[in-house]
């Protein structure tokens, strides 16, 4: 299957300063998900390749609106020497281990230009 890269979602961080987002998390009768696992991984844009960072995303479940969020959190220190384009991937585990799902896209980064602050 081919993917066309400028469908995928696109999210805007600046370098060295905390950045959250969230995704909501259903399944395909629309029901809030749980136990499950979920990382992130970053890797160049061109030759994706090693990840260059990794975070265990939180799940999130509220049981009296029915909704699953991952809460992804980049902090702050582990995000002050990138610039540029880069790929993300969220990987959504079972407890059996098994992957369940594998999203991606693009993450770009506006330099610090003081990179000492």
């Amino acid at each position: 299957m081919l993917f066309d890269i400028y469908t995928l979602p696109y999210l805007v961080i600046s370098a060295g300063q905390e950045s959250s987002f969230y995704f909501g998390l259903y399944d395909e009768d629309g029901d809030a998900v749980s136990d499950i696992a979920c990382t992130c991984d970053v890797s160049e844009y061109c030759n994706e390749g090693a990840p260059l960072a990794s975070w265990d995303v939180p799940l999130e479940r509220d049981t009296g609106f029915g909704s699953s969020v991952l809460h992804l959190s980049l902090p702050a220190d582990q995000t002050l020497r990138l610039g540029g384009k880069y790929v993300y991937q969220l990987t959504m585990t079972l407890n059996d281990g098994s992957v369940a799902e594998i999203r991606k896209g693009i993450l770009y980064v506006r330099r610090n230009i003081a990179a000492s602050a």
